[in-house]
């Protein structure tokens, strides 16, 4: 919608709602709170294996399995904003 209406000025007033467009709006904020997601599992997971380097206990190996399943999550996240909203 964002290209349509970069491409066609008068693409809102060809019966276009304004209920679309704020859907459209909202799809859009959550793609980037949902990569702003991402960067910060990336950040947790980095900052894990740091810690892991670090300090040795016997619940790193877990740690690190669930930081990791975590940046999964949240980029499968994204990907579900992206493509199916």
């Amino acid at each position: 919608m964002l290209f349509q209406l970069m491409l066609q000025p008068d693409f809102l007033t060809n019966g276009t709602s304004a209920v679309g467009l704020l859907l459209e709006l909202f799809k859009w904020l959550l793609v980037i709170l949902s990569g702003i997601y991402v960067l910060v599992a990336v950040i947790i997971t980095r900052q894990i294996g740091l810690m892991r380097a670090t300090v040795s206990t016997p619940h790193t190996a877990r740690i690190k399995l669930i930081s990791l399943v975590h940046l999964l999550l949240s980029v499968l996240l994204l990907l579900y904003f992206i493509f199916v909203l």
